[in-house]
């Protein structure tokens, strides 16, 4: 039973979507038998140094993990669900990739005629062939985009949210799911050595995450309880020591886990009901903690 309607999605969530578009020998000169594709291919290839196009394959998958990070995916839009608050922070990281995107195309176009020139100086044979199919510098200035957009929705605009509807079921899985795909990314899947400072970063952006998609479910709002407490205490920590990466084995173990976080929720320890208690002297009253407070101890002790 889908407890977040489409509406309230909208109301909580900005839509953030992005494109890329690179040159295509195949899609791109016109020419379409099966023979010239392979051959297009092949002289793209050659003329085109692998090494020359992966500015732009890392920029899309930068500006995937961005959206990712920070939103959540809505297939039936096509967009990513982000929360207005992080808009901002969003379009700035999208903004500067597509201003990366355009000043490595226009690289790639200033040099592609000396590097069809020489390829065809090397073949001669096929020289005429190479110029006719490998790319200029205008066609990569005219094919080469770098498209995104920010917008708000309301259920009205829609004529069916069926969809939508259906994915809401299963968002606050897909939260943790990608919650567990950012840990990878940096590394804090379990390998402890890889534990620092600067990890707290990603925690503190994964609790923000989770606070941002909350409405969806109070197993989301729990995460955040739980990372925010976890972050609190490693901030009084002067450097990550040994109890300070038990506390991170801890707590990235079951947000490895989406699974049984979603069905249980984050496991703490129960009382022992074989403990004795021990018997104190009177001591001044503690502080009033709230309940999470102590959240990031008991994960310990699990």
């Amino acid at each position: 039973m889908t407890t977040v309607s489409a509406e309230q999605l909208l109301q909580n969530c900005s839509l953030v979507t992005f494109q890329t578009r690179t040159f295509s020998a195949v899609r791109d000169t016109g020419l379409g038998s099966s023979e010239s594709e392979g051959r297009m291919e092949k002289v793209l290839q050659r003329c085109v140094d692998a090494a020359t196009l992966r500015p732009f394959n890392r920029i899309k998958i930068d500006c995937s993990r961005v959206c990712r990070n920070y939103g959540t995916r809505i297939d039936s839009l096509g967009a990513w669900a982000i929360s207005p608050e992080k808009v901002a922070e969003v379009s700035a990281i999208l903004e500067k990739n597509r201003e990366d995107w355009y000043a490595y195309t226009t690289e790639l176009a200033d040099k592609i005629g000396n590097v069809v020139r020489e390829f065809a100086d090397r073949n001669p044979s096929n020289r005429q062939a190479i110029y006719d199919l490998a790319p200029t510098s205008e066609s990569i200035l005219r094919s080469t985009k770098f498209l995104f957009a920010v917008y708000r929705l309301n259920a009205d605009d829609l004529e069916q949210t069926t969809s939508i509807e259906d994915e809401i079921t299963d968002m606050p899985m897909q939260v943790l799911r990608e919650i567990k795909a950012t840990l990878m990314d940096a590394g804090m899947d379990g390998a402890a050595e890889k534990y620092t400072k600067r990890g707290l970063q990603v925690l503190a952006r994964i609790a923000d995450k989770a606070s941002s998609f909350a409405f969806l479910s109070p197993k989301i709002q729990n995460v955040h309880e739980v990372i925010s407490d976890v972050c609190k205490t490693l901030d009084q920590s002067p450097s990550i020591g040994p109890s300070q990466v038990l506390l991170l084995n801890a707590l990235c173990e079951q947000l490895m886990n989406p699974f049984a976080l979603y069905s249980k929720g984050f496991q703490l320890p129960s009382p022992d009901p074989q403990a004795q208690p021990v018997v104190k002297a009177p001591a001044a009253p503690a502080p009033k903690q709230s309940p999470v407070a102590s959240m990031a101890d008991q994960l310990i002790a699990f």
